[in-house]
C-alpha cells in the first residue's frame, strides 16, 4: 500500500490546481463557452443543450463552483448558474493562454 505525503501546498497551488481540475472536462468548458454568451442558466437549460441529466449537470456546475468560475444558486427546484464580470475577465485571460494546434503523430482518439 502506498503512502500519502504530506506537502504544506501554498493557497496559489491549490487554486491552480482546482480551476485545472474544473476545466479538465470538455463539459466544463463548454458550460464555460456557454455562460460567457448567456451569463445566466439552469441545470436543465444545460441539460437539454447536453442531453445529459440533470444530476450530471449539477455535478459539472459544483465543479466549476468550487474553484471559483462560476456561482451558482437554487431556485424553485432548479440550479441556476451564473458568471460574474469578474470571473469572465479571468476565464479570459486563461482561455488566451490556450491554443490547439494539432500535432502530426499525435493521437487523442479525436481525428
Amino acid at each position: 500500500m502506498g503512502v500519502i505525503k504530506y506537502f504544506d501546498y501554498s493557497p496559489q497551488t491549490l487554486s491552480i490546481s482546482m480551476v485545472g481540475r474544473a476545466l479538465a472536462h470538455p463539459c466544463r468548458v463548454k458550460i464555460m463557452e456557454l455562460l460567457l454568451e448567456r451569463k445566466k442558466l439552469n441545470n436543465q437549460e444545460f441539460a437539454d443543450y447536453f442531453g445529459m441529466t440533470r444530476s450530471t449537470i449539477h455535478d459539472h456546475l459544483v465543479k466549476l463552483w468550487q474553484a471559483d468560475i462560476i456561482h451558482i444558486a437554487s431556485e424553485q427546484g432548479a440550479t441556476i448558474a451564473s458568471i460574474s464580470e469578474s470571473q469572465v475577465e479571468k476565464y479570459m485571460l486563461l482561455a488566451a493562454l490556450f491554443t490547439f494546434d494539432r500535432k502530426d503523430g499525435f493521437h487523442l482518439g479525436v481525428i
